[in-house]
């Protein structure tokens, strides 16, 4: 807080659903704190915010869909 008042931030995410090809999740930025694989099912009880659990929900919906 600066001078005893509340500071917000507000940020954007963007969500892209990709294919892995290749390559090493140790390999990124010093903005990145932490990479990692997880399940996905595991990757939405993660998730602070419903909307973000909706997103990630469909995209297991839709890996589902093309995997039949």
């Amino acid at each position: 807080a600066r001078g005893g008042r509340r500071v917000r931030f507000h940020k954007q995410a963007h969500f892209n659903l990709c294919q892995y090809t290749r390559g090493d999740v140790a390999d990124h930025d010093n903005e990145v704190n932490e990479a990692c694989w997880v399940e996905i099912d595991a990757a939405i009880q993660q998730l602070a915010f419903a909307k973000e659990q909706q997103i990630v929900a469909r995209a297991r919906d839709l890996i589902a869909a093309v995997e039949r």
